[in-house]
């Protein structure tokens, strides 16, 4: 160790609180945050960044005022990671620069009690991972853009600062850049001055916020402002993708939200205007910096967009401003209280969808087919953890970025505004922001507010589905004689690993069979807690063919069908009048497959019968996506089939039922497109290749559809799949067809799922080689792609270099990259040698992997136990239709490495 990183090292011991064991010094730990918080306040950053030029730097100064309660014995910590430091000032005093790559230490010499200003010059490279100060090339014009990416602990790979919630700050800014470009931050620009050949943008003092919500957005930027708006909004997008923005949907998504927050909230707007950047590459689907909402592009179809894309885009929308309240202008203290944002975004948006006309008919359905279902599968895994749980550092607030903190958090706030009364909720919102805007909170002060609405203590209700992990399962169960009910109760039960029963309310519905499908005869609000409680108000009512112990999706809790329901729905081959019923049916018969319940043969013709009857496109997709795709955050069943060795015969049978029905003319648009997507996702057989073939050249069309550009690159990719090298002359004319960006990264795509043993391990090599140059966004396609359907198995050839490069990539790759690559190529294949040395060297390597990488491993074996179990079922000898007893659910004592 050369003696100035010896230095740094002792300046770290004595000076900043004990890292925990194998602590990461690219992470902050809760305790050194709070130290930091009980010693600093009222911190102020005067910020500029050069970022005129073509240098893959930036440089900048800050210049940062605080208040220090009491004089330091010790230095003090600022962090910055990653760039270099040019310049010190103290309290106007020259300083001597200690800065160990990762935190810049103050000398406490030059540090005094009250107020304190320091003066940085510092300069830092381009991110081309997505966090910090991001830097994109447009390939179709040359032009650059800039964005920055900070949640949860990267404000600090930007310019130097104190990075953690609990210090609230307000920012002002000056940027120098190119003259034609646009520069967007929190605050609107007060000036701007010429310069030669470049300007000086001048930003005042925004209101007071965490680091992690700055923003700096630069570039050549297509505006758009919306002359309807009451509070100024704008909309910003790359020129060369302005014109598939759907500008005005955007902006009426806005108008409407802005108006239902401030009205439900009781608050108004917390912040002068509201801006919105759709940029490239960006790692998460958007994120809510103040006044300045970052979105993917994702957002963006080439395309009409179908219904169900444009109901993702708006609930995206309303979440990230539903954040501009609780996020923003109250924030938790530190990254335990993640679930205070989250949850309450995500259901609040929903909340909001479900009174806007465009969205108001399917809003809490696409909740239950996204976040809720993902909440489910999250809290069945080993990996479950309560919605507030402890968060030692900032890397494990990385890996709890997860279902529980965004979907069952909403989930049980919905059960919970049930319970009480959307009118009493209200209030409590009123109060919490009365008492804490522009503060820090934790779960007590929210919870506190609604209590006081509520006039009574809600600390039993925050201690059962707050505190503690788990998921409960409910099943009715029932008598007749005579055909008339002679007596009813309701059954939970509870995993091992989270033994609580738990109070919970919903309604119970009953239904006949009239002839023409399910009819809803009884409609029962109700309470259960106890592991069996009886009703007695449906005693002596006419024996129901199915009963549904969760209309509306109010509870939070897997429903198990009881015997006689579930032969009903499939004698029935599932058909249910009302669409949300009919979602969640269909959600908990996957959710049998997946607990090897329900046969996968039994399944796969249940769902290729039912979708002629379909003409709800959303359910339609979610069912193609539970066959072929990964259906809300889990593998499809044709993915396990595959991992097995037995994809191929229901492969060839699903394309054919198919593409019968892509030949009726009565599909609605959404759903004909949809269909032929996932055509393109199996098609095995030589006669389907052709087709896809034939329709990329223009010699065979599907009626109603003309295929557009991304449609182009599904029907490619298929192509690409099966047949490999034969499909180059394709590609390369559908580059030239397609120079976006978007083209390029689908053409990376295409190249990755060529088939072949050599070629997926010189990709693989190229991918975890140590000086990699291509940017993250690049290298997540051909993770993403490399082993698609039905080369699943391939990923054999890569193993070995697999276990050897991953200890490495854990120490010098980003959380987002690693999640990609141990989510899509951990070599598993439903196999127990497989699964057995994974788990073998994980109890040798778990306790030097960060947290989200030991999560995401710890996920990906369970989901291959979970694919043997499912294959057992689906053999020959297995009994075609298992009882409706679930199976038991993991624990912390099982063999899986905790």
């Amino acid at each position: 160790m050369r003696p100035f990183s010896l230095l740094c090292a002792l300046l770290v011991l004595f000076t900043w609180p004990a890292f925990a064991k194998d602590n990461d010094p690219g992470t902050q730990t809760r305790e050194q945050a709070r130290w930091r918080a009980e010693r600093i306040s009222q911190v102020a950053y005067r910020l500029h960044f050069d970022l005129y030029g073509q240098s893959d730097r930036f440089s900048g100064q800050a210049r940062i005022r605080f208040h220090l309660k009491e004089a330091l014995t010790k230095p003090l910590p600022l962090d910055f990671a990653g760039g270099s430091i040019s310049r010190l000032r103290v309290n106007g005093a020259a300083a001597t620069i200690h800065h160990d790559g990762h935190r810049l230490f103050l000398p406490a010499g030059k540090l005094r009690p009250g107020d304190n200003e320091i003066i940085i010059d510092f300069s830092h490279a381009y991110s081309n991972n997505g966090s910090g100060l991001y830097r994109f090339r447009d390939p179709e014009d040359g032009n650059l853009y800039l964005y920055t990416h900070f949640e949860p602990f990267d404000a600090h790979r930007a310019f130097p600062c104190f990075d953690q919630p609990d210090l609230k700050a307000s920012f002002a800014l000056t940027v120098k850049a190119p003259r034609d470009w646009q520069i967007i931050s929190s605050t609107r620009e007060s000036r701007i001055e010429d310069g030669n050949g470049y300007r000086l943008w001048h930003f005042p003092a925004s209101a007071r916020f965490s680091t992690y919500l700055f923003s700096l957005h630069a570039g050549p930027w297509q505006a758009w402002e919306d002359p309807r708006a009451r509070i100024p909004s704008r909309l910003f997008a790359r020129r060369s993708l302005a014109k598939h923005v759907a500008v005005e949907e955007w902006f009426d998504a806005t108008r409407f939200g802005l108006r239902f927050f401030q009205a439900y909230f009781g608050h108004p707007y917390p912040y002068g205007k509201y801006d919105q950047v759709i940029v490239p590459d960006f790692n998460a689907g958007a994120m809510e910096n103040v006044a300045a909402v970052t979105f993917s592009e994702h957002h963006v179809q080439r395309a009409p967009s179908t219904y169900l894309e444009r109901q993702k885009r708006i609930s995206t929308i309303l979440h990230e401003m539903a954040h501009m309240w609780f996020g923003n202008l109250v924030t938790m203290k530190w990254w335990n209280g993640l679930w205070l944002n989250e949850s309450f975004a995500t259901y609040m948006a929903t909340r909001a969808m479900a009174d806007y006309p465009p969205t108001r008919d399917q809003a809490w359905m696409l909740f239950q087919q996204g976040m809720k279902r993902w909440a489910y599968q999250t809290d069945q895994r080993i990996t479950t953890h309560p919605v507030e749980t402890p968060v030692a550092d900032t890397g494990m607030a990385f890996s709890n970025f997860d279902g529980i903190s965004y979907g069952k958090g909403a989930a049980v706030l919905k059960q919970l505004v049930f319970r009480l009364g959307e009118d009493r909720f209200r209030q409590g919102l009123d109060l919490y922001f009365q008492h804490h805007a522009n503060g820090n909170t934790e779960t007590g002060d929210f919870f506190a507010a609604l209590g006081q609405a509520a006039g009574r203590s809600l600390d039993d209700w925050v201690d059962q589905w707050i505190l503690e992990p788990g998921l409960n399962r409910v099943q009715a169960g029932f008598h007749c004689r005579n055909g008339r009910i002679l007596d009813f109760h309701l059954e939970q039960q509870a995993p091992d690993f989270a033994p609580r029963l738990r109070e919970h309310h919903t309604r119970l519905g009953l239904f006949r069979n009239d002839g023409k499908g399910l009819a809803l005869y009884q409609d029962l609000r109700l309470r259960y807690s106890d592991a069996r409680t009886p009703v007695k108000e449906v005693v002596g009512q006419p024996c129901p063919d199915f009963v549904y112990p969760n209309l509306d999706d109010q509870d939070y809790a897997m429903v198990t069908l009881d015997s006689r329901s579930l032969q009903t729905l499939l004698r029935e081959k599932a058909r249910v009048p009302d669409p949300f019923l009919r979602a969640m049916l269909w959600s908990d018969l996957w959710e049998m497959v997946r607990d090897a319940r329900l046969s996968a043969a039994d399944f796969i013709p249940l769902v290729l019968d039912s979708l002629p009857d379909e003409k709800n496109a959303q359910l339609f997709q979610s069912r193609l996506m539970a066959l072929q795709g990964k259906y809300s955050h889990s593998p499809s069943l044709l993915y396990y089939l595959d991992l097995a060795g037995q994809g191929r015969r229901w492969r060839l049978e699903t394309e054919k039922r198919y593409w019968r029905l892509l030949q009726r003319r009565d599909l609605d648009g959404d759903i004909r497109r949809a269909l032929l997507e996932g055509y393109a996702r199996i098609a095995l057989s030589d006669q389907a290749l052709d087709r896809l073939q034939a329709l990329l050249r223009g010699q065979l069309a599907v009626a109603g559809l003309e295929p557009d550009q991304d449609l182009r690159w599904k029907l490619l990719f298929g192509l690409a799949r099966e047949r490999g090298e034969a499909v180059r002359p394709l590609l390369d004319e559908e580059r030239k067809r397609d120079p976006s960006d978007r083209g390029l990264k689908q053409a990376i795509a295409c190249e990755a799922a060529m088939p072949g043993k050599a070629h997926k391990q010189a990709l693989f090599r190229q991918l975890v080689t140590a000086d990699n140059p291509a940017p993250f966004a690049e290298q997540r396609q051909i993770i993403w792609n490399l082993f698609p359907l039905g080369q699943v198995r391939l990923r054999q050839a890569i193993a070995d270099d697999f276990y050897r490069a991953l200890p490495r990539l854990a120490r010098t790759r980003h959380e987002a990259f690693l999640h990609s690559f141990v989510s899509s190529l951990t070599p598993l294949y439903c196999d127990k040698r497989a699964s057995d040395r994974l788990r073998a060297w994980l109890d040798k390597q778990a306790d030097t992997l960060a947290p989200a990488t030991g999560k995401e491993l710890r996920i990906v074996l369970q989901d291959d136990l979970r694919c043997q179990r499912i294959l057992a079922s689906a053999s020959p000898d297995a009994p075609r239709r298992a009882a409706a007893t679930p199976p038991p659910a993991p624990s912390p004592a099982s063999p899986l490495p905790r």
